[in-house]
Parts: structure tokens; sequence; C-alpha cells
């Protein structure tokens, strides 16, 4: 990873050019140095000999002798000297010998009439002015580079008489410096090297732990806060390193805890069956828990928070308590209609202010109870006590007439008198089954607490109940028809709750027959389920009274029900029984076609 690090390699560029940089000025510094050295050693000697030579032929070059033999034996004197100093390979110096106006009298290599006049030169025109003239150029006559030493020859009167010039080619020179051109070099580019692997090494060593940083950052900004920078130094890098370690440990521990606490609320407000909203003070959602997604009906929106929430809901009542609740900073409670038809629902909603540390408000927060089942029971409960009113007023009233009639009435005939005796006794058994119908209900939908429960076999309380009801059939030469299996069908519950549970039903049956029709009641299992099913052949019932007949109090020809004797109570009774057990009960019926009805129960496990 390192090695994929822009910074290591910006560091180790910007290290690598100071190395390369110095190791060139270096080199090339020592080269000039060197190169500077040697020339200046070749023209000290060059000037040790043109001197020299000066001393020894100024007297004949100013008697103005042939000086052409001379100059040759002392060239080629100076050449073997210069030999034995080691100072050259070999090189021979050329010695020239000018007068005063630059024309050459003698020439160790050449002949003194081809050559050119020599007073323009830079080497005899700094002799001139200055006593010493030296110059370093190609020499067009040999074809290569020469150094060139001049100096004059002065009269007995100061003037200048000649010139006494000693060169020498640089070719050996050359062959020297670059020798140690390749030395110096040599060992730059060596120094390179060693400098740029410890470049590197503290390139690396630098980078490292900015890499473990940089890595570190990437990692929070992804969420991830358990990685931790190596720290190798105890310089600033490494301390911040230290430092970065501890804040990531600290910031994963407050995480942890912020992510815990988000949990547990989390499992509140999905536990919470009470709606909750939360907006800020721009009326932006800040929270819609599951419960409130469904009482306002966008379950399975997950873009909510953030939008307003007049895009969630189009219940104005919530939005008023949730502003009433920022505008007065108290609690606000309200209420409110959701839907209509059947799925409409009722609301409470009781609304409050959010505050921030400062105590300003930031927006707010409503609670939704759905109190549709309350009104609805409240209804039940209404209607209920309006039911069970009228119908104990009905016998009551009349049994009240009756007795006050026999009061007053002293004189009535005995058949008359009878005859108010037995309505009064007919409306008093009446009044009875009707408080023996509700204590029934009341202890059913007590619970399970108020019911004993016992594994028994299912087909005993069917028996019972045909059996107490063959009479009431055969009065009205309705036949029963059982069908039941041989085997004990075995389930958990009361014996006496079911066999008025099935009582109800047959006697239902038997009271909305046709004379001399027939009523089948049917014991069978299915998987893990018992089945009672008590079929007639009667009236029927209105599709669209199938939904109430389970309600109390509910008829469905309140005359004929009242003159059989019934409470409205029977078939509330029955449902309530099966749902105590676990079980259910249903119907199937129509105009003409008669009434079936199916109550399931659950099988008793194997070991009970």
């Amino acid at each position: 990873m390192i090695l994929r690090s822009r910074l290591l390699w910006k560091l180790f560029a910007g290290m690598a050019a100071i190395v390369l940089v110095t190791a060139t000025v270096i080199g090339f510094l020592a080269a000039r140095q060197a190169e500077t050295e040697a020339l200046g050693e070749v023209e000290r000697r060059l000037t040790g000999q043109a001197r020299l030579v000066r001393a020894i032929v100024a007297e004949e070059l100013l008697a103005g002798f042939d000086l052409d033999a001379r100059v040759r034996d002392l060239a080629g004197g100076s050449s073997r000297e210069a030999d034995r100093s080691g100072l050259e390979s070999g090189d021979r110096f050329r010695l020239t010998i000018m007068d005063g106006s630059g024309r050459v009298i003698a020439d160790s290599d050449l002949d003194p009439q081809r050559a050119e006049n020599h007073a323009d030169r830079p080497e005899v025109l700094a002799a001139r002015s200055l006593g010493l003239g030296s110059a370093v150029r190609r020499s067009a006559s040999l074809e290569r580079d020469m150094m060139y030493v001049a100096v004059p020859v002065l009269t007995p009167a100061g003037e200048v008489g000649g010139f006494v010039r000693v060169a020498t080619s640089l070719q050996a020179v050359d062959h020297r410096l670059r020798a140690l051109r390749r030395a110096v070099f040599g060992a730059a580019a060596l120094a390179t090297i060693i400098g740029l692997g410890v470049a590197f090494f503290f390139a690396r060593r630098v980078a490292a732990p900015l890499v473990g940083v940089a890595a570190l950052a990437d990692a929070w900004e992804r969420g991830d806060y358990h990685r931790r920078v190596e720290v190798s130094s105890r310089d600033e890098i490494g301390r911040l390193a230290a430092a970065l370690n501890r804040t990531s440990a600290q910031i994963s521990d407050q995480l942890q805890t912020i992510t815990n606490d988000r949990n547990q609320l989390t499992a509140i407000l999905a536990g919470m069956v009470e709606g909750l909203v939360a907006v800020d003070e721009q009326d932006r959602i800040v929270l819609l828990n599951e419960a409130a997604t469904e009482l306002l009906g966008i379950q399975g929106r997950t873009d909510l928070p953030g939008r307003p929430l007049y895009e969630a809901t189009r219940v104005p009542e919530i939005g008023q308590a949730l502003r009433s609740a920022q505008t007065s900073g108290e609690t606000v409670d309200g209420e409110a209609s959701v839907g209509d038809g059947l799925r409409r629902r009722a609301l409470e909603i009781h609304a409050a202010p959010l505050l921030n540390g400062g105590g300003q408000v930031i927006g707010a927060v409503a609670v939704l109870h759905d109190v549709t089942q309350l009104q609805r029971l409240e209804g039940i409960r209404r209607q209920f006590v309006s039911n069970v009113s009228h119908e104990l007023k009905t016998p009551l009233t009349a049994i009240r007439g009756y007795v006050e009639t026999l009061l007053d009435a002293q004189d009535l005939d005995q058949a008359t008198r009878q005859r108010f005796l037995e309505r009064i006794r007919i409306q008093t058994a009446r009044l009875s089954a009707l408080v023996t119908d509700l204590l029934s209900l009341s202890r059913i939908e007590a619970g399970e607490d108020a019911v004993e429960r016992r594994p028994l076999d299912l087909r005993v309380p069917v028996m019972e109940a045909t059996r107490a009801l063959r009479s009431a059939a055969e009065a009205r030469e309705v036949r029963l028809l059982f069908d039941l299996p041989e085997h004990p069908v075995i389930v958990v519950g009361e014996e006496e709750s079911l066999r008025q549970a099935f009582s109800n039903l047959i006697d239902n049956a038997i009271k909305y027959s046709d004379e001399r029709g027939r009523v089948e009641i049917e014991l069978r299992v299915e998987g893990q389920r018992a089945v009672v099913v008590v079929a007639d052949q009667g009236v029927g019932i209105e599709p669209h009274q199938l939904d109430r007949i389970f309600e109390r109090f509910y008829r469905v020809d309140r005359a004929r029900s009242r003159d059989l004797g019934g409470t409205g109570l029977g078939l509330a009774i029955v449902k309530n029984v099966a749902q105590a057990m676990g079980g259910e009960v249903s119907v199937t019926s129509g105009p003409g076609e008669g009434s079936r009805f199916e109550m399931s129960l659950p099988l008793a496990e194997p070991a009970t």
C-alpha cells in the first residue's frame, strides 16, 4: 500500500531532485576545478619556460641573429625536461620568437617565412600591455587545441623589442581531464545512488505514518472507526498518529453507545402501537414510526424523512396540532378522522414542542392514538345497555301489567286468571333465560381464568345437547339426524360451555326449520381440528345479515324470535365459546336454502 502512495513518491521525488542537483553541481564544480588547476599548472609551466627562453635568447634576438636552429634546440630540450617532470605525456613545446612588430623570426614547428604576423594574437597583445599573456585556442596550422604563453623581450631602453611565445598541445591535458571527469562523475553517480536510497528510506519513514493517517481518514469517511495507525516514532507525526488512534477509539465507543441507544429507541418506536410524528421548524418530517404510517395509510414509503408533512398526510388536524405546539410551547390535544366507510379511523392527537439544549423550540412531536376500537366498544356498550334495558323492560312490563290486572280485577273468571298466570310464567321464563344467557356470556368473555379447560371427548356435549332438545324437535315434528365418529374426538375446553354452544345452534336450527323438516348434526375431524356442523332446511338468512348475526341481541326476524322465546344472545355465546377455546365459527346460508353453521376447534395434543 505504501508503494502506491503519491505522498511517498512526492517526498522521494523532492529528495531525489535535491540529491541529483547536489551531485551534479558538486561533480560539475569538481570537474571545473580540476580543469582550472590542470590548465593553471600548464600555464605556470609554460610561463617558466617562456621566461627561461627569453633569458637565453634575449641578447641574440635584440642583436638580430638567426635564431631558427637555436629555437629548435631549445624546444627539444624543453620537451625532454617536461617529460622528466611528468607534467605532460611526451608532447613537445612549440617555441616561437617574434620581433617587436609581431613578425615571426623563428618557430620550432613552422617555417618562419610562411607564418603570419602574430601581432594581433591575444597572448601577444596581453604580453605587450601586461608583460605576460596567455590564451587557449585551436591552432589553424597544427589543427589542435593549444595553450599559448607569451612574454615580451625588452630593450635596454624598456621598449618591447620582441616576444617569446611558448605553446603546447592540450591533448594530454584533455586525456587527464577526461579521466578525472570520469572519476568525479562516477563518484557523483555512486553518491547519487546512495543518496537516492537514503532519500527513499527517509521518504518512506516519513510517508508511512502519513499514509496511515490518510487511510484512517478514509476509514472514518466510510464509517469504519476500528482502524488504527501504526505508531513507529515519538516525533510530531508519531504523536499525531497516537492522538488519532485515541480519537478513533473514543469515536468508536461513542458511536457504539449512540448505536445502542438508537437501536433501543428504534425498537421502542417500532413496538409502539401509537403513531409518532416528529417535525422540525419548517414542518419537515424528522421521524415517522411504523404505527404512524399504518394509521395514515402510507406504509412502505421510506422517502418521507426530510419532506414536508403535507406530502405524507392530508389530515389537517395533525399539522395544526404540531404548529400550535411549536407556537405556544405547550402540549396541544386534538382529534382527527382518517379514511372513510369501513376503513375510517378515529385518532386522538397529543402534540408537544421539541426543545434544544438552550430551551429553544426546534420542532414538535405528535403521538397518535387509534381510538376507533374504543369508540366502537363504547358504541357497543351503549347499544348493549340499551338492548338489555329494552329486553328486560319488555317482560317486566308485561309481568307488571298482568299482576296489576289480577290484583285490581278480583272478579275475573278462572279461565282468564289462568291465562294471565300462564303469560306471567312465560315472561318470567323469558326473563330467566335472558339473565342466564347474560351471565353465561359474561363468564365466557371474562377469559381463560374464568373458564376451566380440560381434555374432553367432544362427542359428549354434542350428544347431551341433542338429547336435551329432542322433545323440542318432536313438538315441531323436526327430525334430528346426527353423524358422530366411533372413536373419541379429544379437545381441550369446558364441557358446560360447549354443551350450551351446541344447544344454542341446535335450538336455533329447530326453531327456524319448517315443521316436519330435519336438522343434521355432524362431528368430523379435519387435519388437526374437530368440526361440528349443524345444518337446517329453514328460511335461511339474507346475505347482508350474515356479518351481524353473531352480534348481541341481533335478530334476523325479531317478531318470530320473540315468539319463539329467543334472547338474541345465543349466537354471540357460540362465537365467544369458540374463540375462548382457540376455534372459530362460520355460517353459510341463503334465503329459502336453510343455514349451515360450522364450529371448528383445535384437537388436543397427543401428550394431553
